[in-house]
């Protein structure tokens, strides 16, 4: 009878020693198992079953699993029986506890929990729910086509707001355009633009024109485009010509209303002050020089011959009046102008105004997004529409595009038209369905319960019927109603009742000798259960290490396990003894391989540590070699590099010396030129020393035919004027010539002087000509000496190379040895510590052996 004493629980314990977690586990294990004998003695089955469950599903080992299983299996058996009985005996219903649903997709747990709901729960559930998806049905189409129909004529608003705004625009140009056709008549005008004058009547009559209008610029101009007058009384007479507007204008003749864009150098032009209050107007700082939109009327002027004279012209900034006409005719929304640029496509905000819900009007606000601006551009004239963001609150928004005379885009005129209407209608319609659907929801409920009592009322009181009968009462029997479903229902129940009680008058006597049956086999299972509990303590003791135990053979199955026992634990104590030997002889041989292995480690490290001191001196070598084969290669190169400087220089000092010798052949002929330049010096002397005789000889001629005139009287006047002068003449020639005498000496004086300078400079030429020379000949020396030290230098290479390469060899080497040290000093580590190990199991295998008492 050992079945059910696994042999793999016996060879488990041999194959590992026992520690103090197993041992505390099998304690656990057998004081279930006594405990679940006392509760199965005292009729708890429940409580013993569960304990013997416990021991299967913690007990590992299986040592005692396999007794929790088989007195697990006669329990089954008594409790099978007991069943059996009491469905026989029908005793009254316990309470039944929730079981766990079994895993369901999760749409299938939710029909389940429905389908737990009571009747009258899910009764109302059901109507309630198709009541209200009915009603928020007809809710949500009534407030989707309220507020599509909302949209949409909130949109066609936004459309006509937007067309009385450009109307606003244009009505302005118009007035513009109707007041200077009529002055384009004054013959003030005429007169001024033909003659290019302007009186004081014409000036008046601009000014009033500026002030009428509210507009910025009132010009003539004659029929070549030059300002005649302006409405800002200063008048510089210049051409007014913007964007080629006038002279188109004065060519056909026709009547032109243009928008345009105009810098603020342009507007400053012809009137500063106001460049900078429409600045201001548009909320920037003047400095920033900002564009502005405005709006040209031109009106030809003719003279009484229908000829064309001249041109009125008048100016309009954009400015907030144009969209505060807007906002104050609807007395709502937002009104904007924005400039585009067509060059770089930004867009700046000329005016705006919005009003509030207070009524409190806010100026220049712009748009949280420019889309509806690009939309308007891309849209190429046409109207388009959508929803935009003013700060806070949405709008619906409408824009168009403003073109100048050339097609471009230059602006765009905005409206927006605020959702607070139509919120409100929406609110407003929401909050009446809404109450409606409420009121409609609680008669639906009312009318729901109504129906649930009528079908619920029945059914409770045959549920009440049903728990009585299933709690003891056989007497009581259901009530039937009316003759409707439920009505058969407790028909058919009492049927039911009266076969239940028939039968469990019949099965009464079957359940008597069930008992008498299930008493045998109880006491039969306790005599087995007090052997098996005898068994399991002798087990105890041999987990605890006692080897020596021996179990009682009594007859039955629990005798021969109890022989098996025996064997096996003899047989044990024989193996541990063997295991102890085994231990101590390993553990002896391991600590002496220890100590041999440990010396051979130490000195493989000891021979590591010498090569890498040997190979740190190799390469030591290695970097010294490589450090002169690179400074003998530099010497190289900078010997190679004095040999052609030398070279070079040897060529410089050729070149010297023949530019040395040219030097002193043109000084050569210099001196001899100063010779000749001395020579000359000296026969100009001479002549002028002619020269100076014959002037004091005429002197002395003009003396004596003065006298000889002042003895001819009166004849001799003219003879003696003509005298003095050739006397006064000759004193001039005297003077020239002592000048003459004086600048000649100082020639010869300095050119001896150059001539004694020319003659040194010739005896240093000379001087320096031999130096060169000398110069030449140490250079030529010197490059034949760096010529033999650059071979002598690339053979000092060559050999330092040779050697570098030999030093690599011999570092490989050494490196190669040094790595094999090192793989054997780890290799002898490993060993120690493979080694120490083995040592540690072995005297824990000894502690585990130890423990058996044998």
């Amino acid at each position: 009878m050992l079945d059910f004493l696994p042999s793999s629980s016996s060879e488990s314990r041999n194959s590992k020693p026992m520690n103090s977690s197993d041992e505390t586990k099998d304690n656990e294990a057998l004081q279930k198992i006594l405990c679940a004998t006392t509760l199965e003695k005292s009729g708890d089955l429940v409580g013993a079953i569960a304990l013997y469950q416990e021991v299967i599903e913690t007990d590992e080992q299986g040592t005692y699993r396999a007794i929790a299983q088989q007195a697990l299996a006669v329990l089954n058996i008594q409790d099978n029986s007991e069943k059996k009985t009491s469905d026989l005996l029908i005793e009254p219903r316990p309470e039944i506890s929730a079981q766990p649903l079994p895993f369901l997709p999760w749409h299938q747990q939710l029909l389940k929990q429905f389908y737990d709901l009571p009747i009258q729960t899910k009764q109302f559930a059901v109507l309630l729910t198709s009541e209200v998806v009915a009603i928020l049905g007809l809710v949500g189409v009534g407030a989707t086509l309220i507020i599509t129909n909302g949209q949409a004529q909130l949109l066609n608003q936004a459309k006509a707001e937007l067309k009385v705004a450009e109307l606003n625009y244009n009505i302005k140009i118009d007035q513009m355009q109707l007041g200077f056709r009529s002055q384009a008549d004054n013959t003030a005008i005429i007169a001024a633009a033909e003659t290019s004058q302007a009186n004081g009547t014409v000036l008046g009559i601009l000014a009033n024109e500026i002030a009428k209008n509210k507009i910025e610029i009132a010009i003539l101009v004659n029929a070549q485009g030059k300002t005649v007058a302006t409405g800002n009384i200063k008048v510089v007479p210049r051409p007014f010509d913007p964007h080629g507007l006038v002279t188109q204008a004065l060519k056909s003749g026709k009547h032109s209303q243009i928008s345009e864009l105009i810098t603020y150098d342009e507007l400053a032009k012809e009137n500063s002050l106001i460049a900078q209050l429409r600045a201001d107007d548009m909320g920037v700082s003047p400095a920033s020089k900002p564009n502005f939109l405005i709006r040209y009327t031109i009106t030809p002027i003719r003279n009484g011959k229908a000829a064309i004279v001249g041109a009125l012209i008048s100016g309009d900034i954009v400015k907030l009046p144009i969209v505060k006409d807007t906002v104050e005719a609807f007395n709502s929304g937002y009104s904007a102008i924005y400039l585009h640029d067509p060059t770089t496509g930004k867009f700046t905000l000329a005016t705006s105004q919005k009003q509030v819900e207070n009524g409190k009007i806010k100026k220049n606000v712009p748009l949280s997004n420019t889309n509806i601006l690009k939309q308007a551009i891309a849209a190429k004239g046409e109207t388009v529409t959508g929803i935009g963001q003013i700060g806070y609150r949405s709008s619906m928004m409408a824009a168009k595009t403003l073109f100048n005379a050339s097609g471009a885009p230059i602006a765009v005129l905005v409206r927006g038209t605020s959702h607070r209407a139509l919120d409100t209608l929406i609110s407003q319609s929401l909050a009446l369905q809404g109450i409606s659907a409420v009121v409609v929801l609680v008669i639906s409920v009312a009318l729901v319960r109504l129906l649930g009592r009528a079908i619920l009322k029945p059914l409770e009181q045959l549920m009440k019927v049903t728990n009585e009968f299933s709690a003891g009462n056989r007497e009581v029997r259901a009530q039937k109603f009316a003759n409707d479903e439920m009505g058969e229902l407790a028909t058919n129940f009492n049927y039911m009742a009266d076969s239940i009680v028939a039968k469990e008058q019949k099965l009464a006597q079957y359940a008597e000798q069930q008992a008498a049956e299930a008493e045998k086999q109880r006491q039969a299972k306790e005599n087995l259960q007090q052997e098996v509990i005898e068994m399991l303590l002798d087990i105890e003791e041999v987990q605890k290490g006692d080897l020596t135990v021996k179990a009682q053979v009594n007859e039955g199955v629990v005798g021969s396990v109890a022989d098996a026992f025996n064997t096996t634990t003899s047989a044990l104590r024989q193996l541990v003894l063997q295991v102890q030997q085994v231990s101590n002889r390993v553990s002896e041989l391991a600590l002496q391989e220890q100590t041999s292995i440990s010396n051979l480690s130490e000195g493989a490290i000891s021979q590591a540590e010498e090569i890498n001191q040997v190979l740190q001196g190799v390469a030591e070598i290695n970097t010294s070699i490589q450090s002169v084969a690179l400074s003998t290669d530099e010497a190289a190169k900078i010997a190679h590099q004095a040999l052609k400087q030398a070279q070079e220089g040897d060529k410089a000092m050729v070149q010297t010396v023949n530019s040395i010798q040219k030097i002193r052949s043109s000084v050569g002929g210099t001196a001899k030129k100063l010779k000749q330049l001395a020579e000359s010096s000296q026969e100009i002397s001479q002549i002028v020393t002619i020269i100076s005789s014959i002037s004091q000889k005429t002197n002395l001629l003009a003396f004596n035919a003065s006298i000889e005139a002042s003895r001819a009287g009166e004849h001799g006047k003219g003879f003696r004027v003509v005298a003095e002068e050739v006397g006064r003449l000759a004193i001039k020639v005297t003077d020239a010539t002592k000048d003459i005498q004086e600048l000649v000496e100082t020639i010869q004086e300095d050119t001896a002087k150059v001539l004694q300078e020319m003659e040194n400079s010739t005896s240093e030429v000379v001087t320096g000509t031999q130096l060169v020379r000398q110069t030449q000949e140490i250079l030529q020396g010197l490059a034949d000496t760096s010529q033999e030290i650059d071979q002598y230098l690339q053979e000092i290479t060559v050999n330092t190379t040779a050697q570098t390469h030999a030093s690599d060899q011999i570092n490989q080497k050494i490196a190669g040895v040094a790595t094999i040290s090192q793989e054997t000093s780890s290799e002898a580590t490993l060993m120690v510590q493979s080694l120490q190990t083995l040592v540690e199991q072995v005297k824990a295998l000894q502690i585990s052996v130890s423990q058996f008492r044998l």
